[in-house]
């Protein structure tokens, strides 16, 4: 009964380290997905103001 709770301790506490391990990389990627919304907003101001000065 003692090895059967201590499984189950060990079980809890890997389930509980991987739970924070994709909490980290979910707030990661919505880091990366923000600057890249960021980007692609920076490189279409620059293209509009790029066609101005070729016009």
């Amino acid at each position: 009964m003692k090895n059967t709770k201590k499984i189950v301790e060990q079980s809890t506490a890997n389930l509980y380290n991987v739970s924070s391990f994709v909490e980290e990389q979910n707030m990661t990627m919505e880091e990366v997905s923000s600057s890249a919304e960021l980007l692609s907003q920076m490189a279409e101001d620059l293209h509009k103001a790029v066609s101005y000065f070729k016009a």
